[in-house]
């Protein structure tokens, strides 16, 4: 019940208050609910079943949250999102409540959270959902939306040789076979220092939005060669 009329209702509020405030917490609650229904169909159209139904799992535990604004500054507002968490074994299962900081920057609509969950698992989190449902967001940045998860891209694994297959020694295969190959020797390279980490990063980002562009690969090496591009 705190949770449906935060920030409508208060110890002071009247009878006749709270029969105003009751509508406008309905009316409220039926525009989120559309909101939410917009998120969720931009996952279900483009991710596979499997990952959509992971989503769906972030999209519903998000009502195990409470979130309430700690400051702004400029464009990037810092939340607090609180979540109710369920551990120990089935005869002694507990639940505490465990406080999450979450930064939204209103110019971009991009979400961060201290538990950095999407980093780690690729899906986006019932934190940054609930941020997005809060500041009424209807369509979260592509950066949330991985191409991996999504129906209609070309599976590595279809790319990996084997033995009594054909299609395995096809010139697409051994391309990418070469490739990993001299990605894993870059990585083993690049992880002695931060400064070679940072630098292969940045190739990395430059060549993967030069392939977007469609160019060639003569542009490619040019604009490597020649220009910083801002990613």
């Amino acid at each position: 019940m705190n949770a449906y009329f935060d920030g409508y209702i208060h110890k002071k509020t009247t009878l006749k208050q709270f029969v105003e405030q009751y509508e406008n917490a309905l009316a409220n609650k039926v525009e989120s609910e559309n909101e939410l229904d917009k998120l969720e169909k931009q996952f279900q159209s483009t991710y596979a079943n499997s990952k959509f139904q992971e989503f769906q799992k972030q999209f519903f535990g998000k009502f195990d949250c409470l979130c309430s604004k700690t400051k702004e500054c400029d464009i990037v507002s810092e939340y607090e999102v609180q979540e109710w968490i369920t551990f120990g074994e089935e005869e002694e299962k507990k639940r505490k409540q465990v406080s999450f900081s979450v930064n939204f920057n209103s110019e971009t609509n991009e979400t961060h959270c201290n538990c950095r969950l999407f980093e780690f698992r690729g899906m986006v989190y019932k934190h940054q959902l609930m941020m997005w449902c809060q500041r009424g967001i209807q369509k979260v940045p592509d950066k949330y939306v991985l191409r991996r998860w999504c129906k209609n891209v070309k599976r590595v694994h279809t790319k990996v040789r084997i033995c009594y297959d054909k299609l395995s020694t096809s010139i697409e295969a051994h391309r990418h076979d070469n490739m990993c190959n001299l990605f894993n020797e870059v990585a083993d390279l690049a992880e002695e220092s931060q400064e070679k980490y940072d630098m292969v990063f940045e190739d990395k980002r430059k060549i993967r939005t030069f392939f977007r562009r469609k160019l060639t690969s003569s542009q490619v090496c040019y604009f490597l060669t020649n220009t910083k591009v801002q990613i």
